[in-house]
């Protein structure tokens, strides 16, 4: 592993979720992986990319709920709205207002920016 990706837990809305994070800065690229993925199996080899050709940025890959590392949801009520919900969460807890954010997902990681950007429109 990367000397500079570091992976992390931290309690968001009452789930254990998982994060990798390489370096630290204003600039930030933050992944979510499609339905059926994790963190590290779909974008780390990018990550590890990206960090050496924009070394002045961080880049965050997260595990969505029941996915990779991160805890499972409850069975019932989960849609692309509490995964919203969640990665709100992330932001409030974890990225400062000052700080530069790209948002990238796939598939179903796009879906949960979609409805994160519908209520948080400073971000676009």
């Amino acid at each position: 592993m990367n000397k500079s990706a570091q992976h992390f837990f931290t309690d968001i809305n009452g789930l254990k979720s998982h994060f990798i994070r390489f370096e630290k800065s204003e600039k930030k690229i933050i992944f979510l992986h499609g339905w059926g993925g994790e963190a590290y199996k779909s974008f780390f080899k990018l990550a590890l990319e990206l960090q050496q050709k924009i070394p002045d940025t961080e880049i965050i890959l997260l595990d969505l709920p029941g996915f990779g590392l991160s805890e499972n949801p409850p069975v019932e009520g989960w849609e692309t709205f509490e995964y919203a919900k969640w990665l709100n969460t992330f932001f409030e807890q974890l990225i400062k207002k000052e700080d530069q954010i790209t948002l990238y997902g796939h598939s179903f990681g796009c879906r949960v920016i979609v409805r994160f950007l519908e209520k948080n429109p400073q971000f676009k």
